[in-house]
């Protein structure tokens, strides 16, 4: 079953602060900064590829300029200032929907820069940009689907999340690679 996008079911929150006054064109944007393989060519011409598990991730919010969230991420930012990189800043995107719907958490995160302010006839949008590593990413659509999924998506966000909060799930992680690895092996031996 399909569900429909509704633009207001996004939460932004930086400190555990809900961000108002989300442009309504364009309310945030997540981007992966580095590649997730990169490739090495042997004299042989083989290739060996590297994953990074833990790419770093560009978001930017597009706040109204006239919204008071403008004022909070500023206080934070000059606080990021002069706290140097000691400041550990929370930051999460949420779609909250009945079953579905994009997780983005992040709490290795700092500002790229201050944002451009422009006065111009018309109120516009601010765009706050954040640089978040090792972040929890779950980016997911909008339909239910199915127990099974469900239960390995939050798996995944749970070793995701302990990593990042610097907990070692490794005994589950090594528990979920013996399930893959006994569950090929029986497909194999049924073709």
């Amino acid at each position: 079953m399909l569900y429909s996008y509704i633009p207001s079911s996004i939460k932004c929150k930086v400190f555990g602060v809900e961000l108002v006054g989300l442009s309504k064109d364009s309310i945030v944007t997540i981007e992966r900064i580095n590649e997730v393989n990169t490739f090495r060519k042997a004299q042989d011409g083989t290739h060996t590829a590297f994953t990074d598990f833990y790419g770093s991730y560009r978001v930017t919010f597009h706040i109204e300029q006239v919204s008071e969230s403008n004022d909070f991420l500023h206080t934070i930012f000059k606080l990021h200032q002069r706290a140097g990189l000691n400041l550990v800043i929370p930051l999460d995107v949420e779609e909250r929907i009945p079953s579905g719907g994009t997780r983005f958490t992040s709490f290795d995160t700092f500002f790229e820069t201050e944002p451009v302010t422009e006065f111009t006839s018309a109120s516009g949008a601010r765009q706050w940009t954040f640089i978040c590593n090792n972040a929890s990413y779950q980016l997911n659509g909008t339909k239910d689907i199915g127990f099974l999924a469900e239960s390995l998506r939050a798996t995944i966000r749970l070793i995701e999340l302990s990593d990042s909060a610097g907990i070692d799930l490794s005994n589950i992680e090594d528990m979920i690679d013996r399930g893959i690895d006994e569950t090929q092996a029986r497909l194999k031996n049924l073709f």
